[in-house]
């Protein structure tokens, strides 16, 4: 059986729908970012998304299904607001990312499901402080 090689970019599938939710832009704007390490001081809140690794399966190994992990910032001045904002950002993008909603196809390919991996956890940064919630999924697609 051959192995077909998939050609949907999850990430930028992930960060192109999530831009096109006013649920997600309302509360960070256009600051939803993947595959990228953050280096200069940004604009927080923000959304950062990175794959990590994943399997192809299916009758031709035509489904890909990475593991995303996603990760919510933010700036971590305004205080406990700070922490009601992340989590305020984690419900909406689980909301329309759950798998009724984000199934179907894409500009970048078809997303056959989503699951989540681990729910979202505290983890704030650990030299500045900086309030992060983290959770990953496992996002099924194919072309």
């Amino acid at each position: 059986m051959p192995v077909v090689e998939t050609s949907v970019d999850v990430i930028k599938l992930l960060v192109n729908y999530l831009l096109g939710r006013t649920e997600v832009t309302a509360l960070v704007d256009t600051r939803v970012y993947g595959n990228v390490v953050i280096t200069e001081e940004p604009t927080y809140p923000l959304v950062a998304m990175h794959r990590f690794g994943g399997t192809l399966v299916g009758p031709d190994n035509h489904i890909d299904r990475p593991i995303v992990q996603f990760d919510v910032w933010s700036d971590g001045s305004a205080g406990a607001w700070d922490v009601q904002a992340a989590w305020a950002i984690v419900a909406a993008i689980r909301r329309v990312l759950s798998p009724g909603v984000v199934a179907g196809s894409h500009a970048e390919g078809v997303v056959v499901g989503i699951t989540e991996i681990t729910g979202p956890q505290w983890l704030p940064d650990q030299i500045e402080g900086r309030p992060r919630l983290t959770w990953t999924a496992q996002v099924s697609t194919h072309p």
